[in-house]
């Protein structure tokens, strides 16, 4: 994992970083990925232009992306593996062992599922941040699923686990907080959110 962060008078900050995961879950050709991320903040109520007004106290843009990887599967579930079968020879039970038909051939090729996300918000600040708005709006997708299709008939297997399908999701937050009263005896400070998602199998 490596991250670099950059800030420059207190207006434009940044962070980037990446990460590099294995797991031996996955095939032979498949072990390892690399995962970026990056964002990006500008506190513009910091620009000359905002310096002097006494309503806005905090005025931010934000942009982010980032991805991530999901390994949660079994282990060994990429090879071939045996099960125990009982069978008749001889007039009498017998105990052997022979390929797992449920649990699927094996696949060389089974990779990590990733998700990519993307994010836009803005933070607004008023009267010295008594009343604060946050909008973000995002969008995610996780592509690679890993999920067991049906195979065919002949291939003696009933299922494969393999990376297949997308999954995309999408929508805006909103949340507001006030303080209806502030001193130094009471305070009192309301807070309303609400938020919108659509799923979507693609």
């Amino acid at each position: 994992l490596g991250r670099a962060n950059y800030a420059y008078d207190d207006r434009y900050l940044q962070t980037v970083s990446f990460r590099q995961d294995g797991s031996s879950k996955f095939g032979r050709n498949n072990k390892w990925a690399g995962f970026p991320s990056a964002a990006l903040a500008w506190k513009i109520h910091n620009e000359s232009f905002l310096e002097k007004n006494k309503t806005i106290s905090n005025l931010t843009a934000r942009l982010s992306y980032g991805q991530t990887g999901n390994q949660g599967i079994g282990s060994y579930a990429s090879l071939a593996k045996l099960a125990v079968y009982n069978y008749p020879f001889n007039g009498t039970l017998q105990t052997g062992l022979a390929d797992d038909v449920f649990a699927g051939p094996a696949n060389a090729d089974l990779k990590w599922e990733t998700t990519s996300a993307y994010n836009a918000g803005i933070d607004l600040g008023l009267l010295k941040d008594r009343i604060n708005l946050h909008v973000d709006a995002y969008l995610k997708r996780t592509d690679n699923l890993l999920q067991y299709s049906t195979t065919l008939g002949s291939s003696g297997f009933q299922r494969q686990l393999r990376n297949s399908g997308s999954v995309e999701n999408k929508g805006i937050e909103l949340a507001l907080d006030a303080f209806i009263v502030k001193n130094s005896q009471f305070q009192w400070k309301s807070l309303f959110n609400i938020s919108f998602n659509r799923n979507k199998i693609l």
